[in-house]
């Protein structure tokens, strides 16, 4: 017999909370704005494909970051590959944000953060997003 046999499987983890330094307002709308972000037309997929040949091109693990404050035109968000190091640089490297960075796989998933503005508070939202199935059609629906 295996090992484990007959014993009760743990109990699935919890889903963790949203964890910010924002109030629960801006939390909100950083979040839906980043959404709404990766949700425009195929940003998702195109997003994904972007991380993994940057991964594959030899730049190592890093995640996507969106900047729409760098730009005016809400229709083009100005997005770079940083890895760790350019993170903690950007003075982006948040608890979340450092755990979302060890948590997820580049071959299945990329990690995004959504930066939108850089002064005088720095609001950010990241999201590990799977590129099979990304969660913004379950955000969205969970919001109607």
């Amino acid at each position: 017999m295996g090992k484990g046999f007959g014993k009760k499987p743990d109990k699935k983890p919890q889903k963790k909370p949203i964890l910010s330094t924002l109030s629960p307002e801006d939390t909100e709308r950083v979040l839906c704005k980043m959404y709404d972000f990766l949700g425009w037309e195929d940003n998702a997929k195109n997003l994904g494909r972007i991380a993994l040949r940057r991964y594959l091109a030899g730049k190592g693990k890093g995640a996507l970051v969106a900047a729409p404050w760098q730009h005016k035109d809400p229709d083009i968000i100005p997005t770079d590959y940083l890895n760790m190091s350019e993170i903690q640089e950007a003075g982006l490297a948040y608890p979340t944000v450092i755990d979302s960075f060890q948590r997820y796989k580049p071959h299945a998933e990329f990690l995004l953060i959504y930066w939108e503005q850089k002064l005088p508070e720095i609001m950010a939202a990241c999201q590990v997003i799977s590129l099979q199935s990304p969660a913004i059609h379950l955000y969205q629906k969970s919001r109607s």
